[in-house]
Parts: structure tokens; sequence; C-alpha cells
């Protein structure tokens, strides 16, 4: 009989569960056995439930075990435990982490640790390649040559499991590996784990009477850290650069699907829904810098400095460990208490901008927490807001000082006789969105009178940077007026970079795609003396955070170019067939972008073979490689749609827009929609979602608009906030519209003429230039008299709020 064992939380139950049932398919029976970490096997009745207190720990080193590692952790440190409570017995247990999909036969594993004393599982049989995809030779080093999701321990190996648990710090690595190398064991072959460490480009995965990896049984698949909500991932782990693709391997795909299926619906039988230890007795989520805490003051505590930390989970005393996060750290300078202190030791770039805390640096580090701690959503804002009132009620009379890092003269001054000018700096050679808007502003300002300069800041952008630009700044001609076209969170450090602009009138050209503005890119403001915006639908997101002004001043639209004479199989594509065309960049989210919305309005619009092709041109896929692979599965049997993921020149770009048919969009949100207008200058009818940005631009009479309703944004879609509102376009609706400008071109001709003169006539360099002229010319005449009112008013406002110990 096989003896199997897993232990068992809330956020592992699903997948624990998962794992049992393909050991029942294997091996009917098997004997289990699970250790219920929070209740979440409580109504389970396949097997043996055991408590923490079953296998020899009480409840005061659970706690703290629980405080100092989150759940996967704790799960590591609890294994040596468990198995040494079944050994005892004379059983020869196999452990599988929660998640481990087995596929065929254990005893093997069994037998290897009834021999040997331990079995264990090399994760390759060579070193991993070191060719920029991950697994790296680095991370084996750093994880250990043997896998910890599968092992197998007889009882002559007693003594290694009493060294193993001698040897783990809950929350801290342990070298288990180490301990069982310096004793006979059994090394099984890699491919009796089919996981994201062998498995690449060239394997040969296949599902026939078993599974096989390049011709190698395989026992199980390393399925712990695979998200049934993202399917198309084998693991979550460095997924933007994974070298396990699922697109390449058609039967691992499969179970993945399949897999999904299962943890989606296992839901009936979960007892727990919140892991035991995600709160504090007091209600408070733990989170790095609780944790921090709590460890420190375990480390005092063995050092003999003081007492131990209170039990943060205990239920008698609720408040005991809230109140000793507020207690101050031994030190000189203002108090700090021992929250803020372990927010502090738990980021290096605080650490270097204040080295001196306790002691001189610490009323800085208070200026900054009042500033931006609080806001910070790893961070718990009440206990923040308790370090401040600490801090405040120690030195009732300090002096104010204002936060930002910048002398008075800079920080208080106006245009310090610079001349008329305007300095424009961004992204100006990437290939990105905001680097193409502000190539733009400054082709309307080259139809003006307006002198120019320009500072392409480069070391800040992840895309391609190969495009000229178009003049170099001379720093010895320093405009009055700064155009910053870089996104809201980089305007600090891009202006530390800059410091001769530090004194000329600053203006943020900003671009934003939902509706709500986060407080983590409101540090901007503080560099800045005005705000553009693209559009109406951004200003309406940021304009009520900041009492700076905020304009829309819309950038010239892109102008139709010169025919490029190029044959369609120069980009990949048949010569004969019409095609809808889709281009964005995978580092704006696929969510965003909502390309699987276009390919499902696609098949509904269009039988196979019947209509024309759908091309997705995308940018930055080597990037985000787990989104990436999403849409090449969604599409991967779909005979009519076109993935083109390489960079194409200039000229191969914009043949590519030249050649389509049509032009599509269903994103969920857009700061603009620079592509929309692109394909708008060629006369191509276009497709939208009706919402957001690109309604700056487009009309029922230019363009074929689709229906909306409201949805929130879903969470890994950073750096947009989860919950926010944007838009779930219609896909009956756009499936109608794709439909109507193939079956009626002569309306669809109609429309994109109208689109073709509306972007030449209303949003062409020229006429952008009138509004961006009016508004310099205004700027300069005012800035003298109202900017050092502005600055000055600013900085007494931000000193008082930003004081702590005011």
């Amino acid at each position: 009989m096989v003896h199997v064992c897993t232990v068992v939380t809330a956020r592992l139950a699903r997948a624990a569960r998962a794992t049992l049932d393909s050991v029942r398919e294997h091996h009917p029976d098997a004997d289990l056995h699970v250790v219920d970490v929070d209740g979440s096997a409580s109504s389970w009745h396949d097997g043996t439930v055991l408590s923490t207190t079953d296998i020899g720990v009480p409840d005061a080193d659970l706690h703290a075990a629980g405080m100092l590692a989150d759940d996967v952790s704790l799960v590591s440190w609890l294994v040596p435990r468990l198995l040494s409570h079944l050994v005892a017995d004379g059983t020869t247990a196999l452990f599988l982490w929660p998640g481990v999909r087995v596929v065929g036969d254990l005893r093997h594993v069994v037998e290897a640790a009834d021999r040997d004393g331990i079995a264990v599982v090399a994760r390759r049989d060579d070193l991993p390649p070191d060719d920029g995809t991950r697994p790296a030779p680095s991370d084996l080093q750093a994880a250990g040559a043997f896998h910890s999701v599968l092992l197998a321990v007889g009882p002559d190996a007693a003594r290694v499991l009493d060294q193993w648990i001698e040897l783990s710090d809950p929350g801290h690595s342990t070298p288990w590996q180490a301990a069982v190398s310096v004793r006979r064991h059994a090394v099984l072959p890699a491919s009796t784990v089919l996981s994201r460490w062998n498995v690449g480009p060239g394997s040969k995965v296949v599902h026939g009477d078993g599974w096989t990896l390049d011709g190698e049984p395989v026992t199980a698949v390393d399925l712990t850290s695979f998200d049934p909500s993202r399917p198309w991932l084998l693991s979550t782990t460095d997924s933007e650069l994974a070298r396990a693709l699922l697109s390449e391997h058609t039967d691992l795909a499969e179970l993945a699907r399949s897999h999904a299926e299962r943890l989606t619906g296992a839901a009936e039988d979960a007892g727990a829904t919140e892991d035991r230890f995600a709160r504090t007795a007091d209600g408070i989520a733990l989170h790095p810098a609780l944790r921090r805490a709590f460890r420190e003051g375990v480390l005092e505590w063995r050092a003999g400095e003081s007492a131990a930390p209170p039990d943060p989970f205990d239920q008698d005393a609720p408040q005991a460990f809230t109140q000793w996060l507020n207690e101050v750290v031994p030190g000189d300078g203002p108090p700090i208490t021992r929250y803020l202190y372990a927010i502090y030791l738990e980021r290096p770039d605080l650490q270097r901008r204040y080295p001196f805390v306790p002691g001189s640096d610490t009323s800085r580090l208070l200026d900054w927490a009042a500033l931006h701690a609080g806001q910070e959503d790893q961070n718990d804002a009440p206990l923040v807001a308790s370090a401040l009132s600490v801090a405040r009620s120690a030195v009732p009379g300090a002096t104010s000082r204002p936060a930002r890092p910048t002398s008075a003269r800079l920080w208080l001054s106006g245009r310090s006789g610079r001349p008329f000018g305007v300095n424009v700096v961004g992204y100006l050679r990437g290939e990105l969105g905001v680097g193409e808007a502000a190539r733009l502003v400054l082709d309307a300002l080259g139809t003006t009178s307006v002198p120019t300069s320009t500072t392409s800041v480069d070391r800040y952008l992840h895309s391609r940077q190969q495009l000229d630009v178009p003049r170099a700044t001379d720093r010895q001609t320093v405009y009055d007026m700064t155009l910053l076209c870089v996104n809201a969170d980089q305007v600090g450090p891009v202006l530390e970079d800059l410091p001769w602009f530090a004194d000329t009138y600053r203006i943020g050209q900003w671009f934003w795609e939902v509706e709500e503005f986060p407080a983590t890119m409101h540090g901007g403001f503080s560099h800045l003396d005005e705000i553009w915006v693209a559009s109406d639908f951004v200003r309406e997101a940021i304009a009520p955070h900041t009492d700076l002004p905020v304009h829309t001043v819309t950038p010239p639209l892109p102008q139709r170019r010169p025919a490029v004479p190029m044959e369609r199989s120069e980009l990949g594509l048949p010569p004969d067939r019409p095609y809808v065309l889709f281009m964005f960049d995978h580092l704006s989210t696929v969510e965003r972008k909502n390309p699987m919305g276009l390919v499902e309005a696609f098949r509904r619009a269009f039988q196979p073979g019947t209509g024309p092709m759908l091309v997705i041109k995308s940018i930055n896929a080597d990037k985000r490689v787990g989104d990436a692979e999403r849409l090449r599965l969604l599409v991967r049997d779909e005979p009519d749609v076109v993935l083109v993921e390489d960079y194409l020149s200039s000229s191969g770009r914009d043949a590519l827009v030249q050649g389509c048919a049509a032009y599509a969009s269903l994103h969920r949100s857009e700061g603009l929609g620079l592509t929309m207008a692109e394909a708008m200058s060629y006369g191509k009818p276009v497709i939208a979602t009706r919402y957001s940005g690109n309604l700056q631009f487009m009309t029922d009479e230019n363009s074929y608009l689709v229906p909306w309703t409201p949805t929130e944004v879903p969470p890994h879609t950073e750096p947009y906030p989860a919950g926010a509102r944007w838009a779930e376009p219609g896909v009956d609706a756009a499936a109608a519209l794709l439909r109507q400008v193939f079956d009626d071109p002569t309306e669809a001709a109609v429309r994109g003429a109208r689109a073709a003169a509306d972007i030449a006539e209303l949003h062409s360099p020229a006429a952008a230039a009138q509004a961006l002229v009016a508004r310099l010319t205004q700027i300069h005449r005012e800035a003298p008299a109202r900017v050092w009112e502005l600055r000055a008013r600013r900085a007494r406002r931000l000193a008082g709020r930003v004081n702590p110990l005011h």
C-alpha cells in the first residue's frame, strides 16, 4: 500500500483535493494523511485528517510560524514534522505538495525510499540553458537540485528528519537538501516530475498510454504554482520569462485546461475560506512589514534584549500585538514605532535614502511616511497613522520643513529669466504610445515659431528604441517651459536626472487609461505646475485629485503617409485575402487592449474560410510571455487569425495599416487611441468600443462604435487598480458591425472617407498647434506672477501636511 501525505490550508485546499483525487485514480487503496491547518479539510472523509497538534506542533509554535511565514512557507515548515510523525510508526511516507497531479504509478518512488531511506527527484538531469528564459542556472542553484513537491522517506531516515526540523526556521529556506545529501539516498530522474524546470521548446511531451517526457515515463506533473484563472500558464513563477510554453505542447496544454476545470469545480467540499493566519486577532491583514516587525522582536528575545513579542493570534488579548507594534524602538532622534521601523527595514531604497535611522535621518523618514507610507497598498494605514501620531506627540513644537528635496530658491522661484520656448522631454526614441504622442507634439510645434529643444529619457523604457530624436538638447539653451512627456510615476526620477529644468515652468503631458487615478500616481503632482492630457476622459480621471490646472490638449493625430510598395508575403500574409487589423503593445496589458474579445467577435461574425482574415499585430510579447501565451493558445486552432509578434520596420508597419480592409479595437479603456486614429487617416472603416479617450475623435459619422456595459478591472492588471470601472464591449454587437463593414462596402467607404477628412482637418499638426501655441503663450505671459504664488502656496500646504512633527 502507498502511504501519501500532504498539508492543507484554505488557499491550498482545492489544489490538495485535486492532488489526492489524482492519487486515488492510480492507487485506489492508497492510505491518505492530511494535516489540516485551518479547518479546510474538516469535511473530508477520504483518509486520515490530522491537526497540527497531532503531529507534535503546539499552538504557540504554530502561531509564531504562521506569523513569520506565508502559507507556502508554513507548509514547508510543517513537512518534516508530518513525515516524522508518520515514519515513527515504521511507515514509508510519500509527501506530495498540494497541486501535484499524479499521472502514473507511485510505487517505484516508495520502493526507492524503502531501499535507500530517502527518495528525491532531480529538477533537471543537466543545467538549464542560460538563454534569458527561466529557470536559469542561478535559479537551480538557489532552489536546489531536488524537487520539494514530491519526496518519499522511510523509517531509516528518521535522524535526517530530526535534523531537518532542527534547521527549519519559518519564513526562511531550510537546507534540507544538504541534510539529505550527506546520507544514502535515491535520486530519481527528472522525467519523474514534469515541470517548468525540465520542459522547453525542444521537449517532447506526449500523452498516450501514459505520460512521457522525451520518451521517458512521467509519474507526476508539477502544477503547484498553477493558477486556474490563468490556465494558459504552466506556472505563474517567472511567467513573463518562462521557457515552458503551453502553446508549444498540445497535450500539456490540454492537461492544464482540464486541471483548471477541476480546481474551479472543487468548491463544494471546501471548509475554511480564509487562511488561519491571514489576519491577526485584532484584524490586521498580514503583510511583509508586519512579519518583519515580529521577526525583529523574536530575534531581540532570543538575544535576551527584550521580552517575547505578544502572540498576534491570541483571541483572549487581540490588541496586545497591535499595542506592541506601536511601541518606540530605542535610538536617537524623533521616536519611531516598531511598525514604521519594520517598513524601513523592508525597503532597501529607504535605507539608501535615509541611512541613519534611528538617528539623524528619522525626521526625514517620518516626512516620507506622512506623504507616502499610508497610501501604499502593502502597508497598514492605521498603523502608519499611529506612528505619525507618536512622533507628533513626542515633539510638539518641532519646526516644519517642506518634503520636496529641492532648495527653497528652486521650489519657490518663477521662470528665472529663461527665454521663451519649450523643452520637450520624453520617450522620444521609444516605439510606444507615449513616445509617439511626444513626437506628434514636436510635429505640431514644428509648424510654429515656438523654439523647442528635445531630451530623450531612454533609460526608463522597456520597449525597443530605434527611432531618431528630431533634435538634441543644448543645455546652454534651456527655455522657460518644459513639457514632460513621461508617465506620471516617472516625473520625479526624470527631473532628478535633469536638474537644469528645475526652475522652468513644468508641464506634464500625462496619459492614463481608466477612470480611477490611483494614489500611487499622485507623487508626480508635486513636481509640476500644470498637467496636459490628451482627452477629456483622462482629464476627468486626474483633475479631481489635484488643484493644479489640468487642460485637455489633444496632440496632433497620426496623418496619412505615402503609400509603401510592399508585397503581402513580406509581411507574412497571404496575397489575396482582405484582413481586419488590430495592433497593440503587450506592456499596455491584454486585459485592457482585449484582443481576446476581438477574436471572439470575429469568430461570431465569419465562418472559417468565408470572410476576411484577422491580423493581430503586437509588440513586446517577449516581455509579457504569460499574456502572449494566452493569446497564442486562444487562436491556435483559428485558421483565419494571424498573430504577428515581431517588430516591423517603420515602412512595414505603414504597409500593414495601409493594406487592411478595416481596423478594429474592442478595448476596455483607452487614454486616446492612436492606432485607431492612424487607420482612420487612411480612410479605413474602424470598429471600436464607444468608450474612453477614442471618443475625442470618433463619432457615429466617421466610425462604427460598439456599445458596452460597465465591468471591473480584474486582478493581475497592474498598473490599473483592481476594482476600478472600465468597459466590456458587446461581442455580438461588434460581430454585427464587422459583418456590416463587409456586407455594405459602400457605407464603409463613406465612413472611412469622413474619418480621413476629420483626422486631416481637425487633428493635423497645424490644427493642434493652434491650441498648443495659445496655451504656451498664456503661460509665458502669466507665469512670472502666478508661479511664485502657486509654488509658495503649495510649499506651505505640503509642509503642513507632511511634517508629522508639527
